[in-house]
């Protein structure tokens, strides 16, 4: 059969961003479907979601992962698949020929690796001109003596370069962590996986969480939206877990050629000049508040 646009599989069941997805996509009118872990699901409750499945940990076993949702498109004929989670997202890029006639509205697998590796994406963003922490990168685990503590300000912000990590044949997700001082540093560094390698050693920095997001169509900015983070998990910093709508403020949106231009030098390639989605970036402009920017397009 042909897959049926109007069919959706949904993938990270248990993620809130999931919820959201399901919950706009069924408002609409798609028909949702819902992959989990577990049979029961925040997103899979919704009274949009048409159906639901459960499918193994993308993170522990990959390659079973892609084939239950392989399985799920072609017994639902699903249309377009939407990856929530990093974990999920990888897997289902790399095997993107085995959804072949189903939209995956996302970038290369490459292209995703780029823009999810924060080191390269802080580089770039400081030779743009962009205000960034102040970090040092630990690059092995070999290395981490080279560190110059004294000339740290503690205290400082440990940070994988990527959010998820492949240990031999499986993946695993890693967090940022905190250090008040030199000991504390030495200890987080060495709790890491050798997977999680480079580190990013970065400055605090202290101040009010301000998101400005951009919908990104054919060059052409279409919305802007804007959120403030109220709480955070852990709460000396971390991920958003509770956050309230805003208007963004203009001097941030005003500067949104910055972001498009960081965009484009992490993801336009001379096979692939065309591509203007991202993930995310996180900046900071100017220090001390985070700055915040979501840049979402479509293949022009």
């Amino acid at each position: 059969m042909t897959p049926d646009p109007n069919v959706v599989l949904v993938t990270d069941g248990e993620q809130r961003a999931a919820l959201a997805v399901v919950r706009s996509l069924g408002a609409a009118g798609f028909r949702v479907i819902v992959a989990a872990q577990r049979k029961t699901s925040l997103a899979g409750a919704s009274r949009f979601a048409a159906g639901k499945i459960q499918v193994p940990s993308a993170l522990v076993d990959p390659a079973s992962f892609v084939t239950a949702i392989r399985s799920a498109t072609e017994a639902n004929n699903v249309g377009l698949l939407i990856p929530i989670a990093d974990d999920s997202l990888l897997p289902i890029l790399e095997a993107r020929e085995q959804f072949r006639g189903i939209t995956i509205p996302f970038a290369t697998p490459d292209q995703m690796r780029r823009i999810s590796d924060k080191g390269a994406l802080l580089r770039i963003a400081s030779k743009l001109g962009i205000s960034v922490p102040e970090q040092r990168v630990v690059e092995s685990r070999s290395t981490a003596h080279d560190v110059d503590i004294p000339s740290l300000r503690f205290p400082v912000v440990v940070k994988p370069s990527r959010s998820v990590v492949e240990i031999g044949a499986k993946r695993a997700k890693v967090g940022v962590s905190h250090a008040a001082d030199a000991a504390e540093l030495e200890a987080r560094i060495a709790s890491y996986p050798d997977g999680a390698f480079p580190l990013l050693v970065q400055q605090r920095v202290v101040g009010p969480g301000i998101g400005v997001f951009l919908l990104v169509w054919n060059g052409e900015t279409v919305a802007v939206f804007g959120h403030r983070r109220i709480r955070e998990h852990p709460p000396s910093g971390g991920v958003s877990v509770y956050r309230e709508a805003i208007l963004p403020d203009p001097e941030l949106v005003a500067k949104r050629g910055d972001c498009l231009c960081l965009v484009s030098a992490l993801h336009r390639t001379e096979q692939e000049p065309h591509y203007t989605w991202t993930k995310h970036a996180q900046l900071v402009e100017p220090l001390p508040e985070w700055r915040h920017w979501r840049v979402v397009g479509r293949e022009e």
